[in-house]
């Protein structure tokens, strides 16, 4: 999931908040577009999708695993109250830096 994340973030200059919040009602791929609900400035907005943010929407929304207790696009695992919450990245984006960085030093 973390790269479409970042493929979908390079291609539509959205926010990481924006994108893992996602529902699929939200993405419109026949006509390419996403509709935010929730921004920073609270304002509701529309983004254009090039062909490959589209691409990439499309992979995840057909996912192979996807759960069917959830309408999120990137989803994370149940919390221990049973609901699902967006894909949390910190933990995998911390880990991608530390193995970078060691390599780097190399």
């Amino acid at each position: 999931m973390l790269g479409w994340i970042v493929h979908i973030a390079i291609e539509t200059g959205m926010r990481s908040s924006e994108i893992t919040t996602l529902r699929r009602s939200q993405v419109l791929l026949d006509r390419r577009i996403v509709r935010l609900v929730e921004t920073k400035n609270t304002l509701p907005r529309t983004v254009p999708l090039s062909l490959a943010a589209t691409e990439r929407f499309r992979q995840a929304l057909s996912h192979p695993i996807r759960p069917i207790d959830t309408d999120l696009i990137f989803f994370g695992e149940p919390g221990k109250d049973g609901q699902r919450r967006p894909y949390n990245f910190n933990k995998v984006w911390t880990t991608l830096s530390i193995q970078i960085h060691r390599a780097m030093r190399r």
